[in-house]
């Protein structure tokens, strides 16, 4: 048992959800119009369901720790990355689209991070950019119509990429 925050709807405000505690539960929340990030996640052990950021001014969702897990979410028309992570995070049925930077930036250390089942569409960057982070595994994904390449692997050692449609990316 942990912190569980439900049924929620955030707009106008500087960060929508700030996580630095572990055992957190996100689920069926709307976060809109932040100013800076709609959700940043600095904890372990947390849970985002069903949650739809958009509009953010950077980043839809920041996650800076592992054990974590997002999954059935929209982040869409974000003025940044549509996700942004840094840790061994679960990726799983999402929409990712219409970001104005990369649809999922897999940075350093997110040795591990698994992104499976997810659409990856029309951002202004990349579909998927891993860089620094080895065993990332990117299986089952829908990455199109992105601006840039459709995945962009830098320093990526043993990523397995496996039964992805990647179509009409601008990059390649």
């Amino acid at each position: 048992s942990g912190i569980v925050i439900k049924n929620v709807i955030v707009k106008n405000c500087y960060n929508g959800i700030v996580i630095n505690t572990s055992n957190v539960y996100i689920t069926n929340v709307t976060v809109q119009d932040a100013v800076n990030d709609g959700i940043v996640v600095s904890a372990s052990n947390i849970d985002i369901s069903r949650v739809t950021v958009k509009d953010s001014g950077d980043d839809g969702i920041v996650i800076s720790a592992s054990s974590t897990t997002l999954e059935n979410s929209t982040i869409q028309n974000n003025g940044g990355n549509g996700l942004e992570l840094h840790g061994n995070v679960f990726v799983y049925k999402n929409t990712i689209t219409s970001n104005s930077g990369i649809g999922i930036n897999i940075d350093e250390n997110s040795n591990y991070a698994r992104i499976i089942s997810n659409t990856i569409d029309d951002n202004d960057g990349q579909g998927v950019f891993i860089a620094e982070s080895h065993h990332v595994k990117l299986t089952n994904n829908t990455i199109e119509d992105n601006e840039d390449y459709g995945v962009h692997l830098y320093f990526a050692n043993f990523t397995q990429i496996h039964k992805n449609t990647i179509d009409d990316n601008d990059g390649g």
